[in-house]
């Protein structure tokens, strides 16, 4: 296996460049604690704290994302749920990217949403999000072996990371192809060609 932090889209050093991050973790700290313990929140208030949350994890300082980390758990909770609506659960994947980003104990807590993020990912009727959840996996496992490993153990992987590479359609807007990507970092050239192979 090998490292991914080079493959990942992200300039590293647009990251903690405000010089008043105390704010941002104020801000982060407050976010967090509303989307957790508010559970008067409307679905387009939950959409834009979660956008908040991510941009400002990933923009801020070290510690400003281990604040965001705090509502990992409630963020998983809310993409796992099929009450959840399609727009929250594509502000859910993207704000998980970026919370995980680099972020070794983040990707830790967010181990739980990758079974979630591999089904999603399988779900080529939907381009975007298939993609999307895709990006997002690269994000949680990115420079941590623990987590190539856990994912690597979860029975659906192959066969939904080889049904997001079957799609002919090229990744427009995209840094990279993260579906071949993580083919790529976890060796798994074979095993999707065999997957393609049964499905032809």
């Amino acid at each position: 296996m090998r490292t991914t932090a080079h493959y990942l889209g992200h300039d590293v050093n647009a990251q903690d460049t405000d010089p008043d991050s105390d704010i941002i973790i104020r801000e982060v700290n407050h976010l967090s604690k509303t989307l957790m313990f508010n559970s008067s929140l409307t679905t387009e208030e939950k959409e834009e704290i979660v956008s908040k949350i991510g941009h400002m994890a990933y923009m801020g300082s070290p510690e400003a994302g281990r604040t965001a980390g705090t509502c990992l758990l409630e963020m998983i909770t809310l993409l796992k749920s099929r009450r959840t609506p399609h727009s929250l659960k594509e502000k859910l994947v993207m704000g998980i990217s970026e919370i995980c980003y680099l972020n070794r104990d983040n990707q830790n807590k967010a181990s739980s949403a990758l079974p979630c993020l591999i089904d999603i990912m399988g779900n080529i009727g939907d381009v975007y999000m298939s993609r999307l959840a895709c990006y997002c996996i690269t994000c949680i496992v990115c420079n941590n072996y623990a987590m190539m490993h856990y994912l690597q153990e979860i029975p659906t992987l192959k066969e939904n990371l080889a049904k997001c590479v079957s799609v002919d359609k090229p990744w427009a807007g995209w840094s990279d192809n993260y579906a071949l990507l993580i083919v790529d970092v976890l060796s798994l050239s074979n095993d999707i060609a065999h997957y393609t192979t049964q499905a032809t």
